[in-house]
This record gives structure tokens, C-alpha cells and sequence, in this order.
């Protein structure tokens, strides 16, 4: 009766106050997968340019208060060019480097994300790492196949079990979900099972960080998930 109930109900209420389509902006970036390797371009159609016109006044055509607002005016106009074009080259250096440390996780999925952070990046710039925030914020890149938030090639370590090497926290989840949803429901698999299964496969994680993530997932202890 319940399940019945439910399926009644708007799923989307949110249309019955608004029936315009929902934007889809173009993505900020291009990422294409060569015979080398993938490489990032700035997606020019959506890069604001601007042009600045060196006119000269001719002599006698103003007078000296007309000549130094000009000169302001195309002071700032140029500044304005400038900081648009450090803008798109962070943004592009940025990008690189996301696809360049994450090349495996385009290829393969979020299983192969490495921890990377924004510090990371900015080191490897010699950027700060809050102007690494601010190009990536909000930003797309359109892959072969999907297009992805660039908040997306980051993730953070967890915790290894042994001193291993670490692995990212998108990778752990992702093992985690894979491994229990392949179980045997008669005969679930223990954290301790998991943790040997993750070593096994090359991923040296914490046995508490098999049950926070298990948590996490909403997925019940071994014993609740075992079926008769």
C-alpha cells in the first residue's frame, strides 16, 4: 500500500512553478584523446575576447582633461585584455594538469581517480592554491564522452593500511560498492574480507575505512546483508 502511494507521487514538484527548460551552458574546456595522449584546449567559443583600438586623436581635437581620460580609459581597457588572457592561461595550465595526472581515471573511471588536491596543483604551477579554486570553479570540460566538472579530477587520499601507497577516496568507494554488490548474499564478505580483497587488487586501505565508506554507500554490516 505503501509502494503504491509512492508511486503516485510527483516526482519533480518543482515543474508545476517553472516549466522553462533548464540552460545547458557550453563546457569551458576540450579534452581530446590522441595516439600520444590527451590534450586540453580552451573551448574558444565561450572565452569572453576583447579588443582594444590604439586610435590616436588628432592633434588639436581635444583638449589636455579629453587626452588624459583617453589615456585612462585604454589604460584600463588593456588591463581588462591582460586579466582575461591570465585567466584562460590559468585556466588552461590548470587544466593540463588535471588530465595529465588523471589520465587514467578518462580512460577508465572513477576507480583509477588518484589523490590530487589543490595544493597539489598549485605546486606544480606555483600558483596559490585559492587561484587554483577560483579557475576551476564551475568549470567543464567535454571529454570524448561526457562532459565533467573540473571539481571532479580531484580527490582526496584515505587512509593506507601498512604505510601502503596511497590511493584516492573516489577509488576506495568505488571498489567498495563493486566488491559487496558481487558478493555471494548467502556468505557476505566481512571488512577484514574486503581489506584482503583490496590488497589483492592493489589498493592498500584501512579496515575503518572499509566501514566508513561501507557506511557511507548505505550498505548494512556483513551479517545484516546475509540472506538465507
Amino acid at each position: 500500500d505503501i509502494i503504491k502511494q509512492i508511486r503516485h507521487l510527483n516526482p519533480k514538484p518543482g515543474l508545476a512553478f517553472d516549466h522553462q527548460p533548464v540552460p545547458v551552458f557550453p563546457p569551458d574546456l576540450i579534452a581530446l584523446r590522441g595516439p600520444e595522449g590527451w590534450t586540453v584546449e580552451l573551448n574558444r567559443a565561450t572565452s569572453p575576447t576583447i579588443t582594444v583600438r590604439e586610435d590616436r586623436l588628432a592633434d588639436g581635437s581635444a583638449d589636455a582633461t579629453a587626452r588624459a581620460e583617453r589615456r585612462k580609459a585604454l589604460a584600463e581597457a588593456r588591463a581588462l585584455a591582460q586579466a582575461l588572457e591570465r585567466r584562460g592561461d590559468t585556466l588552461l595550465r590548470t587544466a593540463a594538469v588535471l588530465v595529465a595526472r588523471q589520465s587514467a581515471f578518462l580512460d577508465k573511471g572513477p576507480a583509477h581517480l588518484v589523490p590530487l588536491t589543490l595544493d597539489d596543483v598549485a605546486s606544480e604551477l606555483g600558483l596559490h592554491a585559492s587561484t587554483i579554486s577560483r579557475a576551476v570553479s564551475g568549470r567543464m570540460i567535454q571529454t570524448q564522452t561526457r562532459a565533467l566538472p573540473l571539481r571532479a579530477f580531484f580527490s582526496r587520499a584515505v587512509s593506507t593500511q601498512g604505510g601502503g601507497e596511497a590511493v584516492s577516496r573516489d577509488s576506495a568507494l568505488d571498489f567498495v560498492q563493486r566488491t559487496v554488490g558481487g558478493e555471494d548474499p548467502r556468505n557476505p564478505l566481512s571488512d577484514d574480507a574486503i581489506v584482503t580483497l583490496a590488497e589483492h587488487a592493489g589498493l592498500r586501505i584501512a579496515r575503518r575505512t572499509v566501514a566508513k565508506y561501507r557506511s557511507t554507500l548505505g550498505l548494512a554490516s556483513s551479517y545484516e546483508r546475509r540472506r538465507a
